[in-house]
């Protein structure tokens, strides 16, 4: 399984927040048109949930900045000029 990326995900009205894991990004649109961009976040709790950006703000945890790109699945990294 690919490690997931530390979140920190803050309700926009009430400034309540949480940590979790970053699943993946994805759009959400409803039969009036409208469409929002949404995250699925894995809380501590063990709760899977659905979060848009007008909703809430999702900031990336410093775990982002030490991340192991060459041992997640899928990632394709760019070609250097070097290489």
């Amino acid at each position: 399984m690919s490690q997931l990326l530390r979140v920190k995900v803050t309700t926009k009205h009430n400034g309540e927040n949480f940590e979790g894991k970053f699943h993946m990004w994805f759009t959400k649109g409803y039969k009036n048109g409208e469409t929002y961009l949404c995250a699925v976040i894995h809380n501590d709790k063990g709760i899977v949930g659905l979060y848009d950006l007008d909703s809430f703000t999702i900031e990336f945890l410093s775990e982002f900045d030490h991340l192991d790109l060459d041992n997640i699945s899928g990632y394709d990294p760019p070609i250097s000029a070097g290489r």
